[in-house]
């Protein structure tokens, strides 16, 4: 086993697939508010699904075609989105230096928020319950 300086030991990587072997890789791209790149190993291309968007022009919603992928994606989305609306009002906001390092994000960052997040959410609803 070789040494490296960053530390990384050349066993770690996978292995180069042999010539036959195939792995199912989906790339997608979708324009929602903004643009947004999905890539999947667990749907399959040929899946179809609707989902429901707004139309400016008809003023209502109406189903759009879209893949199992993104319909997945649009359900859990809303969960990061009341977090990070939740994050915002708490005004925790993550060090220049933290950025550099994902343990530190994690650990010093992430858990934090979601603690004080989970605690603020606690309170709300014991308070929503007493009154």
């Amino acid at each position: 086993m070789d040494d490296y300086v960053c530390g990384f030991s050349r066993e770690a990587y996978t292995k180069i697939a042999k010539e036959g072997d195939m792995k199912w890789l989906k790339a997608e791209l979708w324009k929602d508010s903004k643009w947004v790149t999905l890539l999947s190993t667990t749907f399959f291309a040929q899946a179809k699904v609707e989902t429901q968007r707004w139309d400016k022009a008809s003023h209502c919603r109406r189903p759009i075609p879209c893949s199992v992928a993104l319909k997945k994606y649009n359900k859990m989305m809303g969960a990061v989105d009341a977090f990070n609306k939740q994050l915002a009002a708490t005004c925790m906001q993550m060090g220049r230096c933290k950025q550099r390092f994902q343990r530190s994000l994690f650990l010093g960052w992430l858990l934090p928020s979601v603690g004080v997040l989970n605690v603020r959410i606690a309170f709300c609803e014991l308070v929503t319950d007493i009154w």
